[in-house]
C-alpha cells in the first residue's frame, strides 16, 4: 500500500466515523426532542399530539422517570381514565413519594367512581405534600360523593386557605351551602368565587339560585340569563341555568318564555331534570305523546330519580293504561324512599360550621 493509499484510507476513516457521529446525534437529538415538543403541546393544549410525543420518547428509550406521569396526565384531559390508572399503578409502587403521581390517580380513580379509593389515594398525596391544595380539593369531591359533606366541606376550606386563588373550591363550598340551604353563606362563597373569576356560568347559576331562595328573584333571573349567554359562548350550554331560569319564569306566570326555554335546552343540553319538566308542561297542552317519551327518555337516563317515575305514572294512568302506570307508581316510591334515606347536607352542615 502506498503512503498516498493510506493517507486516504485514514480522510475515508475520518469521514466515516464523522458521518456515523452525525447520524447518532441526529437520531439523540431527534429523541430529545419528542419530549420537548410533547412538553410545548401541553402548554397549547393539544393533549392528543402531546400524548403521542410521549408515547414516541418512550419507544426511543428516553429515560426519564416522570414518562408515566405526564402520559397519565394527557390520557387524563383526554378523558381516558383507564388508561390513566393502567399508567399510574405501577408508577406509584416505584416511585411511592411522588405526591403528583397520587394525586393523579386519586383523580383517574375518581372519574372511574372508584370512590372509596380515590379518597385514600388523595390523602396519600396530602400526607406526601401537606400543602397540595388540588389534592383537597380532590378530596372534597370524594368525600362529596360519599355522603361525607362535613368531610367535604373541611377539605374545601383547607384548599381555600392554602390558595386565595382557588376559584373552584369556593364555587363548590357554595353549592354545598346552598344544598344545604344555608343560601346566606352559599351567596357568600359563590361571591368570593366571582371576585375571581366573573366569567364562571357555573357559578353565577348557583348563585341565582341563591338569590332567589333569599327573595331576588329579578337577581336570579339577570344571572340565570348571563349564566346561559357565557356557557353557549364557549360552546358549553349548561342544563342547570336553562332549568333554574325556566322554572322561575313558570313561577312568575311566564309560561311561553318557560317553554320556550326549556324546550332550548332539551335541545342543546338534554338531562334528566330538563326533560321532565318539558314533559310536565307539554302533557297539559295536549302533547302527551312527546311527554311519554319524553318522560322514558329521562328514566333511560337515570333510573334513580324519582320525579320522573311519577310523572310517567299519572301520564300512563289518564291514558288508560293502569298495570304498567302501577309499577311506575311503584318505582317511584322506590326511589324516593332511597333519596329521603340519603344523609341530610343541612344537618352536617350545621354541626361541621358551628364547631
Amino acid at each position: 500500500m502506498t503512503r498516498g493509499s493510506s493517507k486516504s484510507t485514514g480522510s475515508l476513516g475520518r469521514e466515516f466515523r464523522r458521518c456515523v457521529l452525525v447520524v447518532f446525534l441526529s437520531a439523540a437529538l431527534a429523541h430529545a426532542a419528542h419530549l420537548d415538543v410533547a412538553q410545548q403541546m401541553t402548554k397549547t393544549g393539544d393533549w392528543r399530539g402531546a400524548l403521542r410525543e410521549f408515547q414516541l420518547a418512550r419507544q426511543a428509550g428516553e429515560r426519564a422517570p416522570f414518562l408515566p406521569v405526564s402520559i397519565a396526565m394527557c390520557h387524563e384531559h383526554l378523558e381516558e381514565w383507564r388508561a390513566a390508572l393502567n399508567e399510574l399503578n405501577p408508577y406509584v409502587k416505584q416511585y411511592p413519594n411522588d405526591s403528583r403521581a397520587w394525586y393523579y390517580l386519586g383523580n383517574a380513580q375518581f372519574f372511574e367512581r372508584e370512590f372509596d379509593a380515590a379518597r385514600q389515594t388523595f390523602a396519600r398525596a396530602i400526607a406526601l405534600n401537606a400543602s397540595y391544595t388540588d389534592a383537597y380539593r380532590g378530596l372534597g369531591l370524594a368525600d362529596l360523593e360519599l355522603k361525607d359533606y362535613n368531610g367535604a366541606y373541611h377539605a374545601w376550606l383547607k384548599a381555600v386557605s392554602l390558595d386565595k386563588s382557588d376559584e373552584k373550591s369556593r364555587y363548590y363550598l357554595g353549592r354545598l351551602f346552598y344544598e344545604a340551604n344555608l343560601a346566606d353563606q352559599a351567596a357568600y362563597w359563590l361571591r368570593r368565587a366571582l371576585e375571581l373569576d366573573a366569567g364562571d356560568y357555573k357559578v353565577q347559576t348557583y348563585l341565582g339560585l341563591s338569590a332567589e331562595t333569599l327573595h331576588f328573584p329579578d337577581t336570579a333571573l339577570a344571572l340565570y340569563r348571563s349564566a346561559i349567554q357565557l356557557s353557549k359562548q364557549r360552546g358549553e350550554p349548561y342544563a342547570w341555568a336553562y332549568l333554574s331560569l325556566a322554572k322561575l319564569l313558570r313561577q312568575r306566570g311566564d309560561e311561553q318564555k318557560a317553554l320556550a326555554t326549556i324546550e332550548e335546552a332539551v335541545a342543546k343540553c338534554p338531562e334528566p331534570h330538563e326533560l321532565t319538566l318539558f314533559a310536565e308542561m307539554l302533557a297539559p297542552r295536549g302533547d302527551t305523546q312527546r311527554a311519554e317519551q319524553l318522560l322514558r327518555r329521562a328514566i333511560a337516563m337515570d333510573r334513580s330519580l324519582s320525579e320522573p317515575h311519577y310523572r310517567l305514572a299519572l301520564l300512563l294512568r289518564r291514558a288508560g293504561k293502569p298495570e304498567e302506570a302501577r309499577r311506575q307508581m311503584d318505582l317511584f316510591h322506590e326511589t324516593k324512599a332511597r333519596e329521603d334515606r340519603q344523609p341530610k347536607v343541612a344537618a352536617i352542615l350545621k354541626s361541621a360550621t358551628s364547631q
